[in-house]
């Protein structure tokens, strides 16, 4: 039985003025396994890569590059970390390979190369390593070196007018004729599709309607909002396939689907989380109300989202599938996973369509990474042989 499970529920020392207690983190039974970190870690890169070999072929070199930066910026801090620690080096593990990944996914391409960088070494050694390595860090790595670098050099990470279009470097600077070579643009710079929405509704609830009418009625303000998705919306197989701009890691869907279902089959991921996730998404997207501002009174248009473009537009699946699952800042049982996919789905659409910037998947996935232990706290399995607090 020793060679099957441990104990039955896993105990570390309390020790200091309360005293020492066991502390009960999960229950059992903890079966052993033939995986390992290394083997978990380079799976999940693997299941990465063809999304990443897409973002090089539709962005060119340039994905690369930052790619490459931002993970040689990763194992290095890991490593200087782990020195530094008095701890063993582990690089090979590729834990810290996998994080700089991550941080060039979220990352558009044509961000300076101090800003991957930057993110880095911030995600490898303030997130991680000052909490206590692998396994103690609270927060996703990756996404709190975006939300640093966001804060840092907000600019050069959302600046709207700097976005690369896809299949930029197939084409002349500011062409418009359709090339045989791949899809046709009319530009080398581009909003992502959440952006373009976004400021143009912004813009038109500021009162500059660029060619369109406050509208006097609930009818015409939904004509009002069907125009401008309809000008500015980007086409659903577009953004499926990856023929649309945005960070490098999210540009296509269908890659990053592909990879969550072989992590999903493999064991990695539990299908509750990223499932439950883009559900919410999805119906809130439908159901909350857009506000549209009419000639004296704001109009809120309930059922009146486009769910499939909120799910394929922005950085959803590649947050659903590859970082609100992270095995240490997610919680433990499935009812917890289910309850904090819930509420990064909820936090997601009230920052994509009330807050200040386009996308919310990483706000939202760090808020929730943050309530992980209290929900840990009231969803864990029962443990059975423990007296009840009197």
């Amino acid at each position: 039985m020793a060679e099957e499970t441990q104990a039955a529920a896993s105990e570390a020392t309390q020790e200091g003025g309360l005293g020492a207690r066991p502390l009960l983190v999960t229950a059992s039974p903890h079966l052993r396994s033939p995986e390992n970190i290394p083997r978990i870690m380079w799976t999940v890169t693997a299941t990465l890569l063809p999304a990443l070999a897409w973002a090089v072929y539709v962005f060119g070199p340039q994905a690369l590059l930052v790619a490459a930066i931002a993970v040689v910026s990763a194992v290095a801090t890991e490593a200087i970390a782990q020195k530094m620690r008095g701890k063993p080096v582990t690089v090979s593990d590729g834990s810290a390979f996998l994080s700089g990944l991550l941080v060039a996914f979220v990352l558009p391409v044509h961000v300076p190369w101090y800003v991957p960088m930057t993110a880095s070494v911030f995600a490898m050694a303030v997130v991680k390593h000052l909490f206590g390595g692998l396994g103690c860090n609270i927060w996703n790595p990756a996404l709190m070196g975006r939300a640093f670098v966001l804060a840092a050099w907000a600019p050069l990470v959302v600046a709207s007018s700097d976005w690369k279009t896809p299949f930029w470097h197939k084409k002349p600077a500011r062409a418009e004729a359709t090339d045989a070579a791949g899809p046709a643009v009319d530009a080398t710079t581009g909003a992502t599709p959440l952006t373009r929405i976004k400021e143009r509704l912004r813009e038109f609830n500021a009162g500059r309607g660029g060619g369109l009418l406050p509208p006097k009625t609930q009818k015409d303000a939904k004509e009002v909002l069907r125009q401008i998705n309809e000008d500015e919306g980007t086409p659903i197989d577009d953004m499926y396939f990856g023929r649309r701009g945005g960070c490098i890691g999210e540009v296509s869907a269908c890659l990053l689907f592909l990879g969550g279902i072989a992590l999903v089959a493999l064991g990695y991921v539990r299908w509750q989380m990223p499932v439950f996730y883009i559900a919410t998404v999805g119906l809130l997207s439908w159901v909350l109300p857009i506000p549209v501002q009419g000639e004296t009174t704001r109009f809120y248009l309930w059922l009146a989202g486009q769910p499939l473009f909120e799910i394929f537009a922005g950085g959803l699946f590649l947050g659903a599938f590859f970082m609100a699952t992270d095995m240490v800042t997610s919680p433990v049982t499935t009812t917890g996973q289910v309850v904090f996919a819930l509420g990064a789905g909820l936090l997601t659409v009230l920052i994509r369509r009330y807050g200040g910037y386009p996308e919310g998947v990483c706000y939202a996935i760090l808020l929730m990474n943050t309530a992980t232990p209290i929900i840990n706290r009231y969803t864990k399995s029962r443990v059975f042989g423990q007296r009840p607090k009197k």
